[in-house]
């Protein structure tokens, strides 16, 4: 059941939004922290991961393609 949910999230990981932007996770994170995208910390263990929502994330990677066309 909880993999159902996790496949059906909205939100990305920064390992799954840094393969899409083919670049390393820490890179990805501050790329898109530096841009008005949605983005949520979630509490795992004593640190928090960050996820980023998939519109935005496809909004960048389409912003990415038109810059290099």
């Amino acid at each position: 059941m909880a993999e159902m949910f996790l496949a059906e999230s909205p939100w990305l990981s920064r390992n799954q939004v840094a393969r899409m932007l083919k670049m390393s996770p820490r890179r990805a994170t501050v790329y898109l922290s530096e841009l008005p995208v949605r983005q949520r910390n979630l509490p795992w263990g004593l640190t928090r991961t960050v996820q980023f929502h998939e519109d935005d994330v496809q909004l960048v990677l389409e912003r990415q393609l038109a810059s290099i066309q």
